[in-house]
């Protein structure tokens, strides 16, 4: 477990290579999907694409550092048969046997204190960033993005690909009736959920109100 290489160059693949650290990786490496105009970041070597199926041959796993959601599905879906575990920093709370449902998952980047209850179902390939916490029962879709200091609450479900934004609130729905964020939505900074959002729009406010 001691090679990894994450997509990305931005901040948050620093940020992901952060959370690589902390679990036991020593070997890093960053792919750019563009020209490599750097060589280095952070004194971990830089590599471009083309280089993945050696890395993969090599014995490296590897991790998105991609926030949109969009981007990350493409270079998925273009890199296929990779080896992409679930990226959990040490100071993240899990209920019983919540690890083994995120386990049933790959790809997915869970930065440090974030809080996961018990019940919920992980998709693949999403980013729970800084002190996300999910109630009990919640259904998560694959590429998500959740920004930091995001509560959901219990019996909510967040198709794929949405985005919430940083610290807002989605409140609680009901037992054979989730609150649901459709595929695609977004939701605003500091925003309040309070119903169900329809796919592929924006809502933003307190409480939240349809802006796109």
């Amino acid at each position: 477990m001691s090679k990894i290489a994450i997509f990305g160059t931005s901040g948050f693949a620093r940020e992901v290579a952060d959370v690589c650290m902390d679990q036991g990786y020593n070997e890093i490496v960053f792919i750019s999907g563009e020209a490599c105009l750097e060589s280095e970041i952070n004194n971990f070597p830089v590599v471009c694409e083309s280089e993945v199926d050696v890395l993969s041959v090599s014995g490296y796993q590897f991790a998105m550092g991609i926030g949109d959601s969009e981007i990350r599905e493409k270079v998925y879906n273009n890199f296929l048969g990779l080896d992409f575990p679930n990226i959990v920093h040490s100071s993240v709370v899990m209920g019983a046997g919540q690890r083994a449902l995120l386990d049933n998952s790959s790809g997915n980047i869970v930065a440090a204190g974030c809080v996961f209850t018990n019940s919920i179902k992980f998709g693949h390939f999403g980013v729970f960033n800084l002190k996300t916490t999910v109630g009990h029962d919640c259904i998560l879709g694959d590429f998500v993005s959740i920004m930091p200091n995001v509560s959901i609450s219990g019996n909510v479900e967040i198709k794929d690909k949405v985005f919430i934004g940083v610290s807002a609130t989605v409140l609680q729905g009901k037992v054979g009736s989730k609150l649901t964020l459709g595929e695609g939505a977004i939701v605003g900074a500091q925003s309040l959920i309070t119903k169900s959002v329809l796919p592929n729009t924006t809502v933003f406010g307190v409480p939240a109100k349809k802006i796109k």
